[in-house]
């Protein structure tokens, strides 16, 4: 049974993370990679009105 989504209040904080899979000694993010993430993450919070407390971009560990 679906259930109605829980509407945020004013202040309310998330924890949100994301993942990358890889094989050991893989490192898909890359100086370049790492940039452009944090471009585009910059560009979403504008557009989503979304202040950040933190984030950290890692390669694969």
């Amino acid at each position: 049974m679906r259930h109605p989504r829980i509407k945020p209040q004013e202040d309310t904080f998330v924890h949100v993370y994301n993942r990358t899979v890889g094989s050991a000694g893989e490192f898909p993010f890359g100086p370049t990679e790492k940039e452009a993430f944090i471009n585009r993450l910059k560009r979403l919070c504008e557009l989503y009105v979304i202040e950040p407390l933190a984030f950290q971009v890692m390669g694969n560990h």
